[in-house]
């Protein structure tokens, strides 16, 4: 089908057996696989297959993978309606034991490397780049912005315990 976008979408039903043994020896071959986006469909696919003891189809959902240079990964922005009684000031002292802080004179579109976001605060742009200690981990999922955001920044210096949920985010 073609989309409003104009984009075109094709879907195949691979049964045959020797179909599905020829695609599993391809992803064998693949050292690593990362998923960029769909996490929570994972996990929730893993709690019916869970709660289902497999049976039926549960263990399987529908997934796509397409090649690292034909997908881009869109920002995922988070706005605070409140600093959590800190003033501007002590909101900055906190974040420069967490960041190395620096003033930037426009939003950049996305951050430029790895453990880098942008805060916009009283009118001005900040570029905020953890520090070293914070993501010095071997656990992948440690070392995600995501992760280092929630449990350095939101939750000890917001009070936001869990983003999901809270209506201050």
């Amino acid at each position: 089908f073609t989309a409003a976008d104009g984009g075109r979408h094709t879907a195949w039903t691979i049964a045959l057996p020797s179909a599905v043994h020829l695609i599993q020896q391809g992803f064998e071959q693949i050292p690593f696989l990362y998923i960029a986006d769909g996490h929570h469909r994972c996990a929730a696919a893993a709690r019916v297959f869970q709660s289902r003891k497999g049976t039926g189809h549960s263990g399987r959902f529908l997934a796509v993978i397409f090649p690292h240079d034909q997908m881009q990964i869109l920002p995922y922005n988070r706005v605070l309606k409140d600093l959590n009684g800190l003033s501007p000031d002590q909101l900055m002292e906190q974040l420069d034991g967490v960041f190395i802080l620096k003033a930037a004179g426009s939003p950049t579109p996305s951050p430029a490397r790895k453990h880098e976001l942008g805060l916009y605060l009283n009118g001005r742009w900040h570029t905020l780049n953890f520090r070293p200690r914070f993501a010095a981990t071997t656990d992948p999922l440690e070392k995600l912005d995501v992760t280092l955001l929630q449990k350095y920044v939101l939750d000890p210096i917001f009070g936001v315990t869990d983003p999901r949920t809270s209506q201050r985010i």
